[in-house]
């Protein structure tokens, strides 16, 4: 039910009524140790506020519901005494009105109506209202009471009731069967409103048991959500972290790549200056191979000797060839006799036995190099 339609529903509950269904309600007025005739007046404004709070608003709404269910249980019965509220969500506009005006309180027909499940009976609940305050010239529940319509109309049957009781000059017999009418009613009543209790406490039992459960529930998926958005957290972290991981990955083999590539062309170079100097090293070995190198021992100051090519002629001293240990890379020696005192040129002949030629002259050089005999 509405909390706003329940408001109104409460509104048009008169003062001792209220009283006697805050105590079935087991509603707890802060400041009030019990709601009584004495208190109800300054009371009234705290217990609606209370009746309208989410837990006390659900719990009212399933007693007008257990109500509905009492009218339909007892649709077959024959007592008319229990009848006179059944069927309230099967009753036309006008018949509403006409329970209203015979004694059925307007909040019973209101909560009965607004707690369907069926928007017709919602609907049929504001038509009903309407009709209501037209026909007694008023806009709202609360100058409905205001004009003490619903109480005089709750009091009808009481009312109709004591001008069918017979004046103490008629027979005493008429009086025991209007009494006996009235405590049978009141029985009945009675045994109804006991049916209604024991049915309301074993619902707010199933729906404090529901409560529980729902709670129990309500706690686990609290604990699977935070498992989930821990679980979550986690793998976004980690998720993170690869993507991190990934990035300085990447880097780095934008690095070694560079480094590579650098190493390489190094390498190409290094081939290159290496197969340079091989082949510079092979040239040279060629051309020492090829080239004969002659130490002649003595300086004839020839020009032939000196732009000589093939042999080249390395002109060296008698004294310092003889001193000398580093001696440079050579094929021959050869003596020129007439510039080398005798002395030198044996141990010179001993020094380079087998590798050392005499010339007496230099006529004879020319002649030996015209011949090609090197």
């Amino acid at each position: 039910m509405e909390k706003d339609k329940c408001k109104e529903l409460l509104n048009s509950i008169s003062d001792q009524e209220l009283i006697e269904l805050t105590d079935v309600w087991k509603l707890k007025v802060k400041g009030f140790r019990k709601i009584n005739n004495d208190n109800i007046k300054v009371a009234r404004k705290l217990i609606v506020s209370e009746a309208l709070k989410a837990n006390n608003l659900a719990m009212i709404s399933t007693f007008y519901k257990t109500l509905a269910e009492v009218q339909e249980r007892n649709e077959e019965d024959d007592n008319d005494d229990v009848n006179e509220i059944t069927n309230i969500r099967e009753l036309s506009n006008d018949q509403l009105i006409e329970k209203f005006e015979s004694g059925v309180k307007l909040h019973v027909i209101l909560g009965v109506l607004y707690t369907s499940s069926e928007g017709e009976h919602h609907n049929a609940a504001d038509e009903f209202l309407k009709a209501i305050f037209q026909k007694y010239n008023v806009q709202s529940i609360d100058e409905l009471v205001k004009k003490n319509v619903v109480k005089k109309v709750e009091i009808n049957d009481v009312v109709e009731t004591k001008e069918n009781i017979p004046t103490n000059d008629e027979d005493e017999s008429g009086n025991e069967r209007v009494l006996k009418k009235l405590e049978s009613k009141n029985q009945n009543l009675q045994k109804q409103l006991d049916n209604w209790e024991q049915k309301f406490s074993k619902l707010k039992k199933e729906y404090k048991d529901e409560k529980q459960t729902w709670i129990k529930e309500k706690f686990q998926l609290l604990q699977d959500i935070a498992k989930e958005k821990s679980n979550y957290e986690k793998t976004k972290s980690d998720i993170e972290k690869l993507k991190t991981n990934q990035q300085t990955l990447e880097e780095e083999i934008k690095k070694y790549k560079k480094e590579i590539a650098h190493l390489h062309a190094r390498l190409i170079n290094t081939n290159k200056d290496t197969t340079q100097k091989a082949k510079a090293v092979e040239e040279k070995e060629l051309t020492q191979t090829t080239i004969k190198k002659i130490l002649i021992v003595g300086d004839p100051k020839n020009k032939i000797v000196k732009e000589s090519k093939n042999p080249e002629f390395i002109i060296v001293n008698p004294k310092e060839i003889i001193e000398s240990e580093e001696i440079p890379q050579f094929h021959e020696v050869w003596i020129l006799d007439y510039l080398v005192p005798i002395p030198l040129k044996r141990k010179i002949i001993k020094k380079f036995e087998g590798n050392a030629r005499n010339f007496s002259d230099f006529n004879k050089v020319k002649i030996f190099l015209e011949k090609g005999k090197i």
